[in-house]
C-alpha cells in the first residue's frame, strides 16, 4: 500500500469521518435496540460461568452487551472459545457461536470501548493533523486487556467461515489498538513500521502472538470494501507498512 502525500491522507480522513457519522447512527440504533432485550439490571455473581448450557451462555452474553457489562462478557470469553471449538463448521450454529465468542472478546477486551472513543474522537476532529493516529493510540491502549488465551479466542473468529458476520471496522480497530500495545510492550513503535530496521527487533516483534494476531487480522481485511468500512481506510497505509516487516 503506497504512501498518500498529506493533502490526500487529509482527504482521506475527512471522508473517514464523513462516514463514520453514518457508522455511530448504526451504533446507536443497535444500542436501543439491544438495550430493549435487557430485562434486568446487571448483576455482579453469576456462578460458575463454565458449567452454562450454550442456551444459557447465549442468553448472559445478551445482557452482558445490552447493559455494557464487560466484567460478565470476560467471563463469557472463555466459554465461547469453548463452544466454539467443539462446533464442526459445517454446524449450522458454527457462525452463530462465532459470532458470539467476538462480541463476548470485543466487549471483555474493551475494545468495544475503544471503537467508541476513536470514532468520537473522529467526529469532533474534523481535520485530524499527522499525530492524530498517535494521540488516539495513547489514550486507547491504557484500557485494552489483553492475554494470550484472547489472542487464541480471536484466531478462531478469523476463520473464513466466520468473516461475514463480523464487522470489519471492529477488527480494522482491534488491529490497530493490538498492534500499539504489543510495541509499547516491545518498546518499539509499530504506528510507524518503517522506523523498525534492526533484525533482531523486527524478530522480537514477530514472535509475539499478539503480533501474529495482527498480521491474520490484516490479511483477512485484503478482501473488504475500504468505501464501506471506514476505519480500513484510516489504517491502510500502516497496515501495508506492518504486512511488509512479515517476510
Amino acid at each position: 500500500m503506497p504512501i498518500l502525500k498529506e493533502e490526500e491522507c487529509m482527504k482521506k480522513l475527512l471522508l473517514v469521518c464523513a462516514s463514520i457519522v453514518v457508522l455511530l447512527s448504526l451504533i446507536s440504533c443497535e444500542n436501543i435496540f439491544s438495550s430493549s432485550l435487557a430485562t434486568w439490571a446487571a448483576r455482579t455473581d453469576y456462578g460458575d460461568l463454565s458449567k452454562l448450557s450454550y442456551n444459557e451462555a447465549s442468553s448472559l452474553l445478551k445482557n452482558a452487551l445490552a447493559n455494557n457489562n464487560a466484567e460478565l462478557a470476560r467471563g463469557l470469553v472463555p466459554v465461547f472459545t469453548k463452544f466454539l471449538k467443539e462446533t464442526e463448521k459445517t454446524d449450522p450454529t458454527y457462525t452463530t457461536k462465532g459470532k458470539e465468542l467476538f462480541d463476548a472478546l470485543f466487549m471483555g477486551s474493551n475494545l468495544a470501548e475503544s471503537y467508541n472513543m476513536l470514532a468520537t474522537s473522529l467526529l469532533s476532529n474534523p481535520e485530524p493533523d499527522e499525530n492524530f493516529l498517535n494521540d488516539i493510540a495513547e489514550d486507547i491502549s491504557g484500557i485494552i486487556l489483553w492475554n494470550d488465551a484472547y489472542s487464541d479466542a480471536m484466531m478462531l473468529c478469523l476463520e473464513s467461515e466466520l468473516f461475514t458476520v463480523l464487522d470489519p471496522n471492529a477488527l480494522a480497530l482491534a488491529a490497530f489498538v493490538l498492534v500499539f500495545d504489543v510495541g509499547n510492550d516491545l518498546e518499539l513503535n509499530t504506528l510507524n513500521p518503517q522506523s523498525i530496521t534492526d533484525q533482531a527487533d523486527i524478530d522480537r516483534l514477530l514472535e509475539s502472538q499478539q503480533f501474529q494476531v495482527v498480521l491474520a487480522i490484516i490479511e483477512v481485511l485484503e478482501s473488504a470494501n475500504p468505501e464501506t468500512a471506514p476505519f480500513i481506510a484510516l489504517f491502510s497505509d500502516l497496515f501495508g507498512n506492518l504486512s511488509n516487516l512479515n517476510p
